[in-house]
């Protein structure tokens, strides 16, 4: 699928009522990889010949048994709605926690910066989506990280606690 960074609205769904039911009933990566193996058998191959063409992909799953046919726009939607996820909900965190962190620690704000887990926190508070609305505009968030990202995040925090104790040395240094 070729990574669409734009959001996605509830027409790119196949099926737009299971791409909710992925977002707001498998809430952990757990969860969201065991629903997933039921659909990446039939969902990978498919995948990389929408990659090469994404007409004769589509035209192929046209002409599919229908159960089968049903497995690859079920891969589709929990891809997508990941994506979504990844793209506009969790890089955008992940990218851009070190320097809230860093103003977040100035002396003028002086504060903790959120981590995810703040995010997710945060966004269960929210009222479910209306249909057609974007998934991460509305409701809780999933927490799809899986261990590897959660072990990115501690080297993470540790490069940013690194560079705020070396910016707190150096205004002190100055007298600041």
């Amino acid at each position: 699928m070729k990574r669409d960074t734009q959001m996605a609205t509830a027409e790119k769904f196949f099926d737009w009522g299971f791409a909710q039911k992925v977002w707001f009933e498998m809430p952990t990566w757990e969860a969201e990889e065991a629903e997933w193996a039921k659909y990446a058998a039939d969902f990978n191959p498919w995948l990389a010949l929408y990659k090469q063409d994404p007409r004769k992909a589509f035209a192929t799953l046209d002409k599919m048994p229908k159960a089968k046919r049903l497995r690859v726009q079920r891969g589709y939607d929990m891809q997508l709605a990941y994506d979504q996820w990844f793209d506009h909900v969790y890089s955008t965190w992940y990218n851009n926690y070190g320097f809230e962190a860093v103003v977040a620690a100035s002396p003028a704000v002086n504060k903790k910066a959120p981590t995810f887990d703040d995010v997710v926190a945060l966004t269960g508070q929210r009222a479910k989506c209306f249909p057609k609305r974007l998934l991460n505009e509305c409701g809780p968030v999933p927490d799809w990280r899986s261990p590897e990202w959660k072990a990115k995040e501690q080297t993470l925090f540790a490069e940013t606690a690194k560079e705020i104790a070396a910016n707190k040395a150096k205004r002190e240094k100055r007298g600041w």
